[in-house]
């Protein structure tokens, strides 16, 4: 599925869990009024190429919706989540 990456964060959780990357996306919904949003978790060792907020991605689940890869598709777009 093709996604727009709004956001990256690295999460260490305090309960002594693995720590690992929640990537924040938007998508185009039928149905939703602009585009629909999903945080996606990864653990560390999932391999995962550059990312850079504001670029395309393509999420590759499986039937279960198991995540299988994550492949970039562009360049970061022209997008400014920071704009006054």
């Amino acid at each position: 599925m093709k996604m727009l990456l709004r956001g990256k964060e690295r999460v260490t959780p305090k309960s002594g869990k693995s720590p690992f990357t929640m990537l924040h996306t938007s998508y185009p919904k039928h149905g939703v009024d602009g585009e629909a949003t999903e945080a996606i978790y990864i653990a560390d060792s999932f391999p995962l190429p550059p990312l850079v907020v504001g670029m395309t991605i393509d999420v590759d689940r499986d039937g279960k919706g198991y995540l299988l890869a994550i492949t970039e598709m562009d360049t970061p777009s022209k997008l400014n989540i920071n704009k006054s």
